[in-house]
């Protein structure tokens, strides 16, 4: 069994529009407090996890980072102004939480591929079979666009919405996250308690300021929670 230490746990950072409700570690609307962080030394036994493209909501391709003439926009990062060592993978002080996002934030997104919201990382996820009251886990994979590299110890977390009314997802579990390989994180578990198309949002380096070439960044995507089959489906 594969085993990683995780940590995560951030604020809500802004208010998504409709066909999205709160998916984070136990958290309402309003945030997390130290009681819904995972447990540090949390495990995922990656063998039993199978993961697909069933809950990929298809559409448009992501454009917002393509900059015309220039080609495609690509933000530096700047991780020793948040303690890390370049590429991120050497935390050596604790960052802090900037605050909301600016208006600058990039919409949700179609499809499994795409950019985050400040154009720093290229993002890829898919998940375990998607169901509604059941564990559900991320595979979330992302790489720096200045260079191509995998994006280690990132500490990524889950956030979704299915409307600005829905009450949080149940994190009761402890969301744990993984890095399996370089760059390429597992997620979960956590649970869609209703059926419907959902954004999940995965944040990297949320310690870290949210300024624009910080660590700091996020990319939302459209999932589609099927509904409960009727007994005569089943």
């Amino acid at each position: 069994m594969k085993t990683a230490s995780t940590t995560t746990a951030y604020l809500l950072r802004r208010v998504l529009p409709v066909g999205a409700a709160l998916l984070c570690a136990g958290c309402l609307v309003a945030g997390c407090d130290d009681d819904s962080k995972p447990a540090n030394e949390s495990t995922i036994d990656l063998s039993k996890l199978q993961f697909d493209l069933s809950g990929v909501v298809s559409g448009i391709n992501d454009t917002h980072c393509q900059g015309g003439d220039a080609g495609v926009k690509r933000q530096t990062v700047n991780f020793p102004g948040c303690g890390l060592g370049e590429g991120g993978s050497v935390a050596t002080k604790a960052g802090t939480d900037g605050g909301a996002a600016g208006d600058d934030t990039a919409a949700v997104l179609y499809n499994n591929i795409g950019y985050d919201d400040d154009c720093k990382y290229a993002v890829t996820w898919e998940a375990s079979k998607i169901a509604q009251k059941k564990d559900v886990y991320f595979q979330v994979t992302a790489s720096l666009l200045t260079n191509g590299h995998a994006l280690s110890g990132a500490a990524p977390y889950v956030e979704g919405f299915l409307d600005p009314t829905h009450p949080a997802l149940d994190g009761s579990q402890k969301p744990t996250s993984v890095e399996v390989t370089p760059g390429t994180y597992v997620m979960g578990p956590y649970q869609f308690d209703a059926a419907g198309i959902w954004t999940a949002r995965f944040h990297f380096f949320a310690n870290c300021s949210d300024a624009v070439d910080s660590p700091h960044g996020h990319a939302a995507f459209f999932v589609a929670v099927p509904a409960t089959a009727s007994a005569g489906d089943q």
